[in-house]
């Protein structure tokens, strides 16, 4: 992972010059008093409709913030009571999910005058604070969280506040809602999109008077489900982390309906089934989800609520056509293999990677997401080197690949899968092959991966590596040109590999939030010599210890 850190230097650089220019442009738009007054008008001094929640909060960790510990990503954060957001701003992730205000339900499920009053009391501060436009705690995603959030624990924190708060509260929640009504146009395209549009439809429908268009949002709503989900129910953006808060945003979206006696919109309602099949199939047998495209395990308890809620029957496919995705289920393995090509981000992310696991043990990850860290580990974790996959070991970042193609068998139990990555460059063209078997029973897995390339009149050396990302939990220990890893139940296998110097290397892992764990990687160093090089690699089981 040291190393994948130091590919991503340039590429960090390159996006933090487009950042800065991106956030200097957006301070000359809205961070100027004439935008400030443009954002003041009339507001109510109460809700017409009061909206549920359809999720509830943990008690536990409502006590928790009652004691100025706030849970947010996936740590508990002590913070001061007059401005908590001052503690944060170490921990972007953390100062995201507090000013998303996603915490107030957890307030809620503990209940009493003491919640509420810390409720109030940190809304007041947050809106004589954030009364402007800022970029961080007004950025859009986080702003159509903590409407959704205002409007739907309403009920919750207002109860015995003064005329005061509700004066300061409801102007601030105005001002907001002009800002996302203005900016909305220019973001048809975010991945943002459908969380968006959910909190302009609470606001359409929770707001006397509302300046939104509650028809003219539904329709944009119906765009987006239709713009943004495959056919598969896959989000275009191919995380499945993205995949678990759209079906948490589509399902709070059908709450309003349902409380409203409103029919739903007919794809919202057959979005629903598809979207919670491909959650279901990101599942490890641990309930966390994949690690892959910036996505973190996320809590099993969580995404069986959601699932639940969404009411799915049947088993997932084990094929995911259009994104891409494959699912290899022999005995107590499980492949989770990506074919698919990346829809969006600020870089490519490195095709045919994948994980696998025995039962509820995790064996081979991809390193996980940088989002709780921010800054070089962001990008550090997009790259090929923190995936279990193919490292061309001279490229800063691999491009994106021109064509992805797959094919696959299964029969009597066992499980085959070939696909194949194509970067086409000026005056070469590089292709990955990886082929993966596994047979009935799940104790033997085998991959062959080939690498080939078409380069007129230029013979370098190409150096390459296959990584082989270990889970935190397992113990790994390398015995000549095989490594023996070790699960915490006592299973365990040997992974050999020949066509490569094979190494034992250190790793980190990021897959659960707020945690960088030290852990191990093998690596199958190998060269491209001519037009190709090939490695072939096993994992079977070793006996029980």
């Amino acid at each position: 992972m040291a190393m994948a850190a130091q590919k991503a230097k340039k590429t960090a650089a390159t996006d933090s010059w487009h950042n800065k220019l991106a956030s200097s442009l957006k301070n000359l738009s809205y961070n100027n008093p004439l935008y400030s007054a443009r954002l003041n008008g009339p507001a109510p001094s109460y809700l017409a409709r009061n909206f549920r929640d359809p999720w509830g909060g943990d008690a536990a960790l409502g006590a928790q913030i009652l004691s100025c510990r706030l849970p947010l990503a996936g740590l508990l954060h002590k913070v001061g009571r007059a401005k908590p957001w001052q503690n944060l701003a170490a921990a972007p992730l953390a100062e995201e999910e507090f000013h998303g205000f996603y915490w107030l339900k957890h307030l809620h499920a503990v209940g009493g005058d003491a919640a509420r009053q810390l409720g109030r009391e940190w809304i007041h501060a947050w809106t004589q604070e954030f009364s402007d436009w800022c970029e961080k705690s007004w950025a859009p995603r986080i702003l159509a969280d903590r409407i959704y959030m205002w409007l739907t624990q309403y009920a919750f924190f207002t109860f015995s506040g003064d005329e005061q708060f509700q004066k300061s509260f409801f102007q601030s929640l105005m001002r907001q809602l002009r800002h996302l009504l203005r900016i909305y146009p220019k973001l048809e395209n975010s991945k943002d999109r459908i969380k968006i549009l959910k909190a302009l439809l609470y606001a359409a429908h929770a707001l006397p008077d509302s300046p939104v268009d509650a028809e003219a949002v539904t329709l944009e709503l119906e765009d987006a489900i239709n713009q943004q989900i495959l056919s598969d129910g896959i989000h275009a953006g191919r995380c499945p982390g993205q995949q678990a808060h759209i079906l948490r945003d589509l399902l709070e979206i059908r709450a309003l309906f349902t409380q409203m006696n409103l029919k739903l919109p007919p794809n919202l309602s057959s979005s629903i089934p598809a979207i919670a099949r491909g959650l279901r199939f990101m599942r490890h047998g641990d309930g966390g989800l994949a690690a892959f495209y910036d996505a973190f395990e996320e809590q099993a308890g969580n995404l069986d609520v959601m699932l639940s809620a969404a009411n799915i029957k049947g088993r997932s496919p084990d094929f995911l056509e259009e994104s891409g995705w494959y699912r290899m289920q022999a005995g107590r393995s499980l492949v989770i293999f990506d074919a698919g090509q990346a829809q969006d981000g600020d870089l490519p992310h490195p095709p045919l990677s994948f994980e696998m696991s025995l039962a509820r043990e995790r064996v081979i990850v991809n390193c996980g997401s940088g989002l709780a860290k921010g800054g070089a580990w962001e990008n550090a974790c997009k790259i090929a080197g923190a995936r279990s996959t193919l490292d061309i070991l001279n490229l800063p970042h691999q491009p994106l690949p021109a064509r992805i193609t797959s094919q696959r068998k299964a029969a009597n139990g066992y499980h085959w899968l070939e696909a194949k990555a194509e970067w086409v460059g000026q005056d070469s063209t590089l292709s990955h092959t990886r082929r993966i078997y596994i047979n009935q029973q799940g104790d033997d897995l085998r991959g062959e991966d080939y690498v080939e390339r078409s380069q007129n009149g230029i013979r370098e050396i190409l150096p390459f590596c296959l990584r082989f990302h270990l889970h935190p939990k397992v113990q790994a220990s390398q015995a000549q040109q095989s490594v023996i890893l070790r699960l915490p139940s006592g299973a365990g296998f040997r992974l050999r590999a020949s066509g490569g110097q094979l190494a034992l290397e250190k790793s980190v892992y990021l897959g659960q939030k707020g945690l960088v764990q030290k852990t191990l990687q093998i690596v199958v160093y190998g060269e491209l010599l001519h037009s190709s090089g090939q490695i072939q690699w096993s994992m079977q089981k070793e006996s029980k210890k």
